[in-house]
């Protein structure tokens, strides 16, 4: 068995006891159970909470989400706090290597995906995550541009996130991916996150068969 702690917590409610061949499913948790420090306990710094946790090792068990259709469906300040929930799980899969997992996420999010998301709250969390051009980042990059296309620049940084001219000036990366996607032709294009077929391209499938 290995005890899973949680970054920021030093109290025994917040770990959760996995079994050791369940937990190392993850790539990166193996190499920490092999490590010749491995003293029966993890932490891994993605994981701040104790609902991020446990919905890890719920899928580490189970390979399920704790969302449901109706979950998914939520909008407004609700949808935005589970989109929230998902882009912080997302990381973490990411983090410790289980693309299923991730994946699923991703799926999930695009279930939930409104036109009123928090876009560049989300990006802000996965660029410390994952490059440029893939997985998650770069769908919720496609997203942003849409929603800017969709109502213009002027109204959008205005009336929708005031913060965005802000993050065009201090983050030359993102301004260059911005502008190309906003260049792209068929950035006008409402993506087809709603069906499985148009969500494939955003995987991530380094360990795991493709689609």
């Amino acid at each position: 068995m290995v005890t899973l702690k949680f970054a920021g917590f030093e109290n025994t409610e917040y770990r959760l006891v996995v079994h050791k061949d369940i937990l190392c499913q993850s790539p990166w948790f193996a190499r920490r159970c092999e490590d010749t420090t491995f003293d029966g306990s993890i932490s891994y710094p993605e994981i701040t909470s104790k609902e991020l946790g446990e919905n890890l090792v719920n899928w580490l068990y189970f390979n399920t989400l704790p969302y449901s259709q109706a979950d998914l469906a939520k909008t407004h300040d609700e949808g935005i706090r589970i989109g929230t929930e998902i882009v912080d799980a997302y990381c973490c899969a990411i983090g410790v290597g289980l693309e299923e997992y991730a994946n699923a996420l991703l799926d999930a999010f695009c279930t939930l995906a409104q036109e009123d998301m928090p876009w560049i709250r989300y990006l802000d969390r996965l660029q410390h995550i994952q490059p440029v051009g893939k997985g998650l980042r770069a769908l919720v990059m496609k997203l942003l541009t849409w929603s800017i296309l969709q109502v213009g620049w002027d109204h959008y940084i205005q009336e929708v996130n005031r913060e965005l001219p802000q993050m065009v000036r201090k983050k030359g990366q993102f301004a260059e991916s911005l502008i190309k996607c906003l260049a792209d032709p068929e950035a006008r294009t409402k993506l087809p996150v709603q069906q499985k077929k148009g969500r494939c391209k955003w995987h991530i499938h380094h360990l795991t068969k493709k689609c």
